[in-house]
């Protein structure tokens, strides 16, 4: 009894703390058995998925799914150390940039491509950084830095590039919206963004913001202007529109202001031309009043000077208007919108007035006449004419790939001839005058852009196409990189004019052997007289006549830009916190700004970002 009983004794015999020392032993056994247990159930659970991942294999060879088999055979050879490549993240980033963030899930689920987090964490591209308020000098130099393949742009050191700065503007849903780049709120107009704080520091920020809404001191922006450069090239990865500026517009700023914007975005590219070695040839937009003001301002200054190295090849083209801006500038007006005006025009109740016949749409449906009344021929004759100048000579040299560039520059030559002949003979009854207007400024453009290729670029080519603004810059990058991934359906191929680019271009676009005074001069074939009734076109023309006169509002103005716009000192952007605090609890900033929205504004009736977007929910 001395040393305890014997361990296979009845539990009767023993003491107290024999018992108990019993009781510990039987605990520590059962939890050596616990953990054994549990590492055999582990060693098994790897042995079946290494079992798993070879019957996937062999499901794999036997199916020939050789787009698994890479997978298959890295998650084998490098468990536990990633088992992705380089392609897989780029194909991930075209998902999500397409397709959004559930695009990108299905990926993940589905071709096992990496998920989300991954693929964002292995995105190369800058973010662009969107102006708040009036668009900062710095902002713009950083956002055309970020867009930029400085490897890709730059050639040789003394060859020079040409880019279109481009603007256009889309709707969006009126809301505020708050930026972790720059502390800032978004969705608030530019032009009275400065009667309003719009930094986010604390709670009382978001209340100030929307009392001054509530009280009309700031708007909502309904739309984002949207600035752009398109760089003209043949190569895919510069061809892609390249958006450096994002601000919201009210639509009540005026052409001067517009102007001020445009000027700061100019001066941005300006200042890294010397890097990039990109010359700004062009400013482009739609046919919108207010941005034709603005451009009115930039691109309409003076004549184009003597000392010019582009004055030789355009001063002979009689009657082309030679009003430029600041470095030869000129303005262009998106030929797709000109050619939906021209469309509404043709529907339009009212008609049109054609050499003194005033056409209607009824008379598109008139079959063939074979009266000798002279009233019914002259109505043939008119409608005859409008197929001639708005089908031949504007649309067709924009859609023909097999034009040569000489071919289409003596078509739209044409077209400005005759657009003057018959504007000069029944004026706005014609056409309305912003469209006759800027039916010319699209000619003028392509006029002087490409005498600005001939002295700028030794063997250059120039295609008279539209640059498309894609989703993210890094996109495009990505499928110049990979073009096996860029693949069209079959079944859009064809005449449609949305897919031509300078791949799809058939016709010669060297710009070395073409003469722009022979293709200015208008042939037998095209002549106005022959089109309208044997008049020469000195008797129809005044020789004094100024298309862009007084008469038709542009007029020569002062260089009253440069001395309003003095060039921004770089800002640096301090630190901040992405917390808020309320009610003594720190809130995200994006999570609070949400929920100061839902208590004190009414929730959207509809999920359809559409109708939120058009205020109707």
């Amino acid at each position: 009894m001395k040393n305890g009983s014997h361990e296979k004794v009845n539990y009767m015999y023993d003491g107290h703390e024999h018992m108990v020392l019993r009781v510990k032993g039987k605990d520590q056994q059962l939890n050596t058995l616990k953990l054994c247990i549990t590492n055999d159930s582990r060693l098994l659970h790897g042995h079946a998925v290494a079992l798993d991942d070879h019957k996937q294999l062999l499901h794999a060879f036997r199916d020939g799914k050789q787009e698994n088999l890479g997978w298959f055979l890295r998650v084998g050879m490098k468990r536990g150390l990633g088992s992705y490549e380089k392609e897989d993240y780029l194909q991930g980033i075209v998902y999500w940039q397409m397709g959004g963030v559930w695009m990108a899930e299905f990926a993940h689920c589905a071709n096992r491509m990496p998920g989300i987090t991954a693929i964002q964490a292995n995105s190369a591209a800058s973010p662009i950084i969107p102006s708040p308020a009036i668009p900062l000098f710095s902002k713009i130099m950083a956002n055309t830095r970020a867009v930029l393949d400085v490897d890709t742009v730059v050639g040789p050191e003394d060859a020079i590039s040409h880019q279109v700065f481009m603007l256009d503007e889309i709707a969006t849903e009126q809301r505020i919206r708050y930026d972790d780049q720059t502390n800032y709120f978004l969705g608030v107009c530019r032009e009275h963004a400065g009667n309003v704080t719009l930094e986010f520091n604390n709670v009382m920020d978001v209340e100030q913001l929307y009392k001054s809404l509530d009280d009309g001191e700031v708007h909502h922006a309904t739309e984002a202007t949207i600035g752009a450069i398109g760089i003209l090239s043949s190569n895919k990865r510069l061809y892609n529109a390249c958006p450096i500026l994002v601000l919201g517009t009210c639509k009540r700023e005026t052409g001067l202001q517009q102007a001020k914007v445009i000027q700061t975005g100019l001066d941005a590219l300006d200042s890294i031309q010397p890097k990039t070695r990109l010359q700004t040839v062009s400013l482009s937009s739609n046919g919108e009043t207010k941005w034709g003001k603005a451009f009115e301002f930039l691109t309409f200054k003076h004549e184009l000077a003597p000392e010019s190295d582009i004055f030789q090849m355009l001063s002979p083209l009689k009657y082309l208007n030679l009003l430029v801006g600041n470095d030869d500038l000129t303005c262009d007006k998106d030929f797709c919108h000109v050619f939906k005006r021209t469309r509404d025009l043709l529907l339009h109740p009212r008609g049109m007035n054609i050499m003194d016949v005033h056409l209607l749409q009824d008379l598109w449906g008139l079959p063939a006449s074979t009266s000798s009344s002279p009233c019914i021929q002259a109505e043939r004759e008119a409608i005859k004419l409008i197929g001639t100048l708005f089908y031949e000579y504007l649309v067709l040299p924009y859609i023909c790939i097999k034009f040569l560039f000489s071919e289409q520059l003596q078509h739209l030559s044409s077209a400005a001839f005759l657009l003057l002949v018959l504007y000069r003979r029944s004026g706005k009854d014609f056409i309305p005058t912003l469209l006759y207007q800027d039916i010319q400024i699209m000619v003028k453009n392509a006029l002087f852009c490409v005498a600005k290729s001939k002295i700028d670029i030794s063997n250059g080519r120039f295609w008279l196409l539209i640059h498309w603004l894609t989703g993210t810059t890094e996109l495009a990058n990505i499928l110049a990189e990979h073009p096996e991934w860029d693949q069209t359906p079959r079944q859009i191929l064809g005449s449609t004019i949305d897919h031509i680019s300078p791949a799809t271009w058939k016709g010669d676009v060297q710009t070395l052997m073409v003469l722009l005074l022979n293709c200015w001069k208008v042939d037998d074939n095209t002549n106005p007289a022959a089109l309208t009734g044997g008049t020469t076109t000195s008797v129809l023309l005044d020789h004094t006549l100024n298309v862009f006169g007084e008469e038709s509002g542009i007029r020569k103005l002062k260089d009253v830009i440069a001395e309003e716009i003095g060039e921004t000192a770089l800002e640096t952007v301090p630190k901040f916190s992405p917390k808020t605090l309320d009610n003594e609890k720190l809130v995200n900033k994006s999570r609070f700004l949400s929920q100061f929205v839902h208590r004190h504004r009414y929730n959207p009736s509809s999920t359809d970002c559409l109708q939120r977007v058009q205020q109707m929910s």
